[in-house]
């Protein structure tokens, strides 16, 4: 793993923790060596990307970063339309209401905004995965333009048995406009989402989810016009913006 890279998975692991990693931690969730770690880790906090609440604590996300990702948001346009809609759709369905982009082969969360119920899913903003993965992944990939979704399929390292069920998977998605997936690859967890789309180009994907045994699929139909309204509002919003 070069340099890079390994800031870079750094950063990223610290980003998903709720709470401040240690330098053991972080070194075990990123697959280097403690000493490596603490070095890096040092680097980064030395710039501003990370920062220790206390002299013993862990590392979480510096201000500096936080302020460039602050800035760089403003590129995203989507979110100044999105929040309202989102928090709007979060009080209708009762569940955790997210925001994902695609960046080249992944995606990542941009927004959130949590159930207020005391068992809830939490997505963190920084959450990075596979392009592909879960029902975001797919509402995502399934609005890709057909050459671009055999590119980025083809591409994948998948089992031939793994290939056809993703392929039968996504045909359905494209063909009814949204992702389900329940206690699949998070566990205990479901969800339904949407893409964002605007001028005819893919933006953004609106997820809802929760625990798989409150957010029934019988659940999530009921609410889902709530959030292709959602989205369809999200797009036309971006399209307004753009075209000031």
């Amino acid at each position: 793993m070069r340099s890079l890279e390994r800031m870079v998975a750094i950063l990223e692991a610290v980003a998903a923790s709720r709470e401040p990693l240690s330098v053991k931690r972080l070194a075990a969730l990123v697959g280097l060596s403690t000493s490596t770690t603490w070095r890096i880790a040092n680097e980064l906090a030395a710039q501003g990307l990370l920062e220790q609440p206390s002299d013993r604590g862990g590392y979480r996300l510096g201000g500096r970063l936080l302020s460039i990702a602050s800035t760089s948001s403003a590129q995203y346009e989507v979110l100044g339309v999105a929040l309202s809609e989102m928090e709007a759709l979060r009080d209708e369905t009762g569940e955790t209401v997210a925001l994902h982009v695609r960046s080249v082969d992944r995606r990542i969360c941009i927004a959130e905004v949590q159930s207020r119920q005391a068992v809830r899913r939490v997505v963190p903003i920084g959450l990075s995965l596979p392009l592909h993965v879960g029902a975001t992944g797919l509402a995502l990939v399934s609005a890709l333009p057909e050459a671009e979704r055999e590119s980025y399929l083809s591409g994948l390292t998948l089992s031939a048995s793994e290939d056809r069920a993703l392929r039968a998977n996504l045909k359905e998605v494209v063909a009814r406009g949204w992702a389900y997936e329940s206690n699949t690859w998070a566990k205990e967890v479901a969800g339904w989402a949407v893409p964002i789309q605007s001028a005819g180009e893919l933006r953004a994907a609106l997820s809802v989810s929760g625990p798989y045994l409150r957010w029934t699929q019988s659940a999530m139909r009921r609410c889902l016009p709530a959030g292709l309204t959602a989205a369809e509002r999200i797009g036309i919003g971006i399209g307004r913006t753009w075209g000031r």
